[in-house]
């Protein structure tokens, strides 16, 4: 009997899964990168959107309480992305893929620490 699971990157299409039959990663279609398409910018492209659909920058959508400690994480996190996507996309990419990832999202943010996000949310007001 076959179930339909969710595409693992998108989340927004299901993939027919054989009964007995679980693989490593269920990706739909359009997130499974073709041999032409798996180079390196195709694969850091694919998580870089994974990524920023599932993880936000905490001073765009946490209030941030200095006599509280910082941010207050109210979408979930702190996150460390190497674990978030060595989670997720683990037995997917290799480690080095990984840490190429997370490298180019630091050095491109400076986060070290993420948040959770949910669909449609707003950005809250830091106030000043």
């Amino acid at each position: 009997m076959a179930a339909w699971v969710a595409c693992q990157c998108c989340e927004r299409y299901l993939v027919r899964v054989e009964d007995g039959v679980v693989p490593p990663s269920i990706l739909c279609s359009d997130c499974l990168p073709d041999s032409d398409a798996s180079t390196t910018q195709a694969a850091l492209g694919l998580l870089m959107t994974w990524w920023n659909d599932h993880y936000a920058n905490p001073a765009d959508v946490c209030p941030f309480e200095s006599a509280d400690g910082g941010f207050q994480w109210i979408w979930g996190g702190p996150y460390d992305a190497y674990e978030e996507v060595l989670t997720h996309w683990g037995k997917v990419f290799t480690n080095e893929m990984l840490l190429l990832m997370v490298g180019h999202l630091q050095a491109a943010t400076g986060v070290m620490e993420w948040s959770g996000v949910i669909e449609g949310q707003q950005e809250v007001s830091h106030g000043g």
